[in-house]
């Protein structure tokens, strides 16, 4: 047997899915926006070189460790020297 306050709930519950499927119209007037333009063209001039390659490290080291896991701090600052 349903009780009253399931009863009530259902009703309120049927009352808000009906009340948010309304679609209401929202009357919005596009916006406006100034642009400048300008026509484009090719140029010969040349800004900048490109070059292509692979970048390596001066002094590197292979580092391994026991357990797994993750970083949660690092205690010294990039390019600081260690022993």
């Amino acid at each position: 047997m349903i009780t009253l306050k399931t009863k009530f709930l259902l009703v309120l519950a049927i009352g808000v899915i009906l009340a948010s499927c309304s679609k209401k119209e929202e009357t919005r007037k596009p916006s406006v926006v100034n642009v400048k333009t300008m026509r484009v063209s090719p140029s010969t001039h040349v800004i900048g070189k490109s070059y292509m390659g692979t970048i390596e490290e001066e002094d590197g080291a292979n580092v391994s460790f026991d357990v797994t896991g993750n970083v949660k701090k690092v205690f010294v600052e990039e390019g600081q020297f260690v022993k």
